[in-house]
């Protein structure tokens, strides 16, 4: 792989917003124009209230929640989200927000609630509250805890709201939506300042690029920004623009042009200064162009890895409320499928019930799935496949009335 330089000019966020594609950022709330409609709920004792704050990270508001010795519980809420919002559809998989928290060894608890609203499902993450200066944080809505672990649903969330016990005061700015980035390392040949910072650097799905840093870092209110990219094979592009720095309203995220058709490492350089043509910042990185890995086409029952060779049988295999795992040799490979199968199985609303019996013996892992109490049995059709299995490969057989998984190891499993 050949080194290519990448130095790109960076346009101002206003107008790379209209002419570049969006890092996927959606705002909910950025309180510059207040805290209409959150309200404090304490219960047990102790107050809670939102306030505004000028002390923001971004713009002129900010949330500031105040608790006071609350002793059960007590939360700050968001006012319910439009029915009709145009992010219910979209792919967003994680919330994000600015926080300045107190300094205390508590947690913040940031509760989402879906579902109706007279009977919602609520989902928690918790945020650490030892920091006292402004952090970033970005939930994955996957990793928020759920009483009944149900899958996270987008299209019915319905507010959000943030918790703790005791007396604490956190900040709260810029909360929004965003969808699935995959962070890019940069690897570091010159980040030499002035100004004490690192970017970042980020692509999604599409295989675009979205650079972003802190614009708080640089204490001028605007800045010429610089950057050159050529991506792998391609002549490089230079770009110059004003950019916000202290004054900008919300972060910055700035796409790199241009998409790479083939893999490489490139160099990212970038340079801020003041309109007077003082540095404010310079910095020199490498980072690897990866590409989308190609797609293997599904089967027509959507199975993955492809199998090498498929068999069609008439009828169907009902999945009753509850099904035994019949785990008939080799458990330290078959139980690998009956942890995932038991995690699978309860988002449909249905258990895997598993109860060691009697092993026998052989080199090949037989998992058999049974409505409960039935008898595990291997159909011939399957001994006779046994001499064609091999590492990593997998046996699946379905008919009405079981389920057999044959693997000699755990990847085949």
């Amino acid at each position: 792989m050949r080194p290519i330089s990448l130095i790109v000019l960076l346009l101002a966020l206003g107008s790379l917003a209209q002419a570049q594609p969006s890092a996927g950022l959606v705002t909910l709330f950025d309180f510059e124009t207040g805290v209409e409609g959150w309200l404090g709920n304490p219960w047990g004792g102790g107050k809670c209230a939102p306030n505004f704050s000028t002390e923001a990270q971004f713009g002129k508001g900010a949330l500031r929640a105040t608790y006071t010795e609350i002793k059960q519980g007590g939360n700050v809420i968001a006012p319910y989200f439009p029915a009709d919002a145009s992010w219910r559809q979209g792919d967003f998989d994680r919330v994000c927000l600015w926080l300045k928290g107190d300094g205390s060894d508590a947690y913040l608890n940031l509760y989402a609630e879906t579902g109706d609203r007279d009977k919602p499902n609520v989902y928690t993450a918790r945020i650490s509250l030892d920091s006292k200066r402004w952090q970033r944080y970005s939930l994955k809505f996957s990793t928020f805890w759920n009483r009944y672990d149900t899958p996270f649903d987008l299209s019915t969330l319905q507010r959000l709201y943030v918790g703790v016990t005791g007396t604490h005061e956190v900040l709260i700015d810029q909360i929004a939506l965003q969808r699935p980035l995959r962070q890019v390392p940069l690897q570091p040949l010159d980040n030499g300042g002035p100004a004490a910072m690192t970017p970042s650097l980020y692509a999604n799905r599409e295989g675009r690029y979205f650079l972003t840093f802190d614009p708080h870092a640089i204490l001028e209110p605007a800045v010429n920004a610089e950057i050159t990219i050529t991506w792998p094979m391609k002549r490089g592009t230079k770009l110059q623009r004003n950019l916000a720095a202290q004054s900008a309203p919300e972060e910055v995220w700035i796409p790199l042009p241009g998409v790479p058709d083939i893999e490489g490492e490139a160099r990212l350089a970038l340079k801020l200064a003041e309109p007077s043509g003082n540095l404010c910042y310079r910095g020199e990185f490498s980072f690897p162009v990866a590409l989308e890995a190609y797609r293997l086409e599904p089967t027509a029952l959507q199975f993955l890895p492809r199998p090498k060779d498929l068999v069609y049988h008439p009828g169907k295999f009902v999945l009753p409320r509850t099904l035994q795992a019949h785990v008939l040799s080799q458990p330290e490979i078959a139980l690998v499928a009956v942890k995932r199968l038991q995690q699978d199985l309860k988002g449909l609303g249905r258990e895997l019930v598993y109860q060691p019996e009697k092993l026998h013996k052989s080199d090949t892992a037989f998992l058999v799935i049974t409505p409960r109490n039935e008898e595990p049995t291997i159909p011939q059709e399957v001994q006779e496949r046994l001499k064609l299995l091999r590492e990593q490969g997998y046996i699946l057989h379905v008919d009405g009335e079981r389920i057999v998984l044959a693997a000699k190891d755990a990847a085949g499993m």
